[in-house]
């Protein structure tokens, strides 16, 4: 057939633009309830083997809407009819979990009525220690119980711009703005893979869409941010006559349980019963089912460890790795005490064995780079997850964190030539490794570009990120310290814990809530994100309310 005859045939469906789904109106088929009810099946087509303007068509979907007495295994045996009727070679794929119909009831787990009826007392508690606390704000009076779990005490707290380290603030600007890439980011590859009537072909192929990749190094920030933080505190404590003890790290990692495990619990119980769509109880179903058998992963930190598809809070990785460099920080930090030399060589050379295994693991395993683009769920293990190639990133931190305990209280006098080299070295090698993503998914994988950039980008980009950290707080920021150092920020800071919780939950809550193919744009994924913002900030203080009182009581 012509190219032009496909199109003409094509342009309702899209299929020569790569629309691999095909929805039927999904409400209307539900709203049938007259002589029969609908049932709406989204019907898998795989083993196409067919190839359409130089693409290749492996899987589709389709949409259709069947009376709800048709079971899957007779959709299954009239379309075998059918295909050896009219020697149709399409392979479909009937699955009961993508047949629903109005009202199609969710699996229920015996820990669901006491998990709604646990929110609900800590939300009925949050209403009444609100209320007792502006009723009886100003008062003498006003008992400290009041205030535990009240919104307007720690919403007031929250919205506090004060700092109690004012050199140090520019990392308020760098954790707000690595949340935002971070969310975007997500945005991106959930808006890829969900029902879309365009080609991506064109979009992924521009350069400055690069940066929709690149968000993984956003992650690599915050554990330089760990690093720096961790020895920077221990140091200026010390140095002050309280040093840090182990009650320090008990309460660090006590103060993010409470909002983990109330993630934990919404993911296990309650988001099921948040929303209807083609693809949405599948999804919900295989939330519900990872929360029930790796539960504890999440919860003592380890789910790194879990294969990506497993795990429960899948974002909560991030928190077992972070948790599993602070359990070495002792270590370091009595190092750096002891004998700061030999403690600087052995955070070297553990650098360079964590670039050698990388490089190698990457060959052998033959595994790409980017995150859900050429390096997979199944491949996030060996690499992605592993805190072995991922320690460069937190021990730049902690070394950046010793030499802001040296400077910081000081302006060190650089030549400007100096400074200028700094600052253009670390935006140079920052722009350049975002935009090398347009390589990687232009010209498809590469292992030995893979093993490269696996091995080494992580690095340099936290070199360049605590250099310009290190500028800002010695002096030598400009403009971009003020920027960074905005009260803004400090407020947007508190937020990230507890955003970076629930972005995915909500990203996803409108992904595969949605009824039918979308036009896929950097407009799109813009306007995509209102919603979600509000909904996030709404969890984000609830969260933080809870998160606050706990440590009151600890």
């Amino acid at each position: 057939m012509n190219q032009w005859a496909l199109k003409m045939s094509s342009s309702k469906t899209g299929l020569l633009d790569y629309n691999l789904n095909w929805h039927s109106d999904f409400d209307e088929c539900l709203e049938v309830r007259d002589v029969v009810e609908g049932q709406y099946c989204s019907v898998r087509l795989k083993d196409m083997g067919g190839s359409l303007k130089g693409k290749t068509f492996r899987e589709m979907f389709v949409g259709v809407c069947v009376p709800k007495l048709c079971t899957v295994e007779e959709l299954r045996r009239f379309w075998n009819y059918t295909e050896e009727k009219f020697k149709i070679p399409v392979g479909p794929d009937f699955d009961e979990e993508l047949c629903l119909y109005k009202n199609t009831p969710m699996e229920v787990y015996e820990i669901d009525s006491w998990i709604f009826i646990l929110l609900g007392a800590i939300a009925a508690l949050v209403v009444v220690n609100t209320l007792c606390d502006v009723c009886l704000s100003g008062s003498r009076g006003n008992p400290k119980i009041c205030t535990m779990f009240s919104l307007y005490t720690n919403g007031k707290k929250l919205v506090s711009t004060s700092c109690s380290n004012d050199t140090l603030r520019c990392l308020h600007g760098v954790k707000v703005l690595s949340m935002m890439w971070i969310i975007l980011s997500q945005v991106t590859v959930t808006k890829l893979s969900s029902i879309n009537i365009n080609a991506i072909d064109e979009w992924k192929n521009r350069l400055e869409n690069s940066v929709f990749f690149a968000g993984h190094y956003a992650l690599d920030t915050f554990f330089s941010l760990s690093g720096i933080l961790i020895v920077y505190t221990h140091l200026k404590y010390s140095q002050e006559g309280k040093p840090i003890s182990l009650g320090f790290y008990t309460r660090r990692f006590l103060r993010l349980v409470p909002s983990l495990l109330a993630t934990v619990l919404i993911y296990l119980s309650v988001i099921k019963y948040l929303g209807e769509g083609p693809f949405w109880t599948r999804a919900a179903k295989l939330t519900a089912q990872n929360c029930k058998t790796t539960w504890w992963a999440t919860l003592f930190f380890v789910s790194n460890f879990v294969r990506f598809e497993n795990q429960c809070v899948q974002q909560a990785w991030y928190l077992s790795m972070e948790a599993q460099f602070c359990a070495t920080a002792p270590l370091v930090l009595y190092g750096l005490k002891k004998n700061l030399t030999k403690t600087f060589r052995v955070l070297f050379s553990t650098c360079l064995a964590s670039t050698v295994y990388t490089f190698i693991t990457t060959t052998v395993t033959d595994i790409g780079f980017v995150p859900f683009w050429d390096l997979d769920g199944s491949q996030l293990f060996y690499v992605y997850f592993s805190p072995v190639s991922r320690a460069p990133s937190w021990l730049i931190g902690v070394f950046f964190g010793y030499l802001l305990h040296q400077y910081n209280s000081k302006k060190l006098v650089v030549p400007a030539k100096s400074r200028t080299v700094s600052w253009g070295v670390s935006l140079h090698v920052m722009l350049g490794l975002i935009l090398y993503h347009h390589i990687f998914v232009k010209y498809g994988h590469n292992v030995l570009r893979s093993a490269i950039f696996n091995s080494f980008s992580r690095l340099f980009w936290s070199l360049a990120v605590c250099s310009i950290i290190f500028n800002c707080t010695t002096g030598h920021g400009g403009i971009v310290n003020r920027f960074l150092s905005q009260p803004v920020f400090t407020v947007g800071a508190k937020l990230t814990y507890s955003m970076y919780l629930t972005h995915e939950a909500v990203i996803q809550f409108f992904t595969q809530d949605q009824r039918q193919s979308g036009y896929f744009s950097n407009l799109q994924i813009a306007s995509s994100m209102r919603p979600k913002d509000i909904f996030i900030l709404i969890s984000c203080c609830f969260s933080l309310s809870s998160s606050v009182a706990t440590l009151r009581l600890l």
